[in-house]
């Protein structure tokens, strides 16, 4: 079911997908490629944070 939602008919609408998913990884490599160790460690904190405060939202039933 989920499928549906996440592949479009449209085909040029799917090459556009793909395309900006091609786009956001080359994005994501490239910003990791340019910060440092400690940056990462920083970034894993802070994502970490959020992780739990939103399994906290969950259980909360917000």
């Amino acid at each position: 079911m989920a499928a549906l939602f996440a592949y479009s008919d449209d085909s040029s609408y799917r090459a556009y997908q793909t395309d900006l998913m091609e786009y956001n990884c080359a994005f994501a490599v490239r910003i990791h490629n340019s910060t440092s160790s400690q940056q990462h460690q920083h970034a894993l904190k802070r994502l970490k944070n959020w992780e739990n405060y939103l399994r906290t939202l969950m259980v909360s039933g917000c």
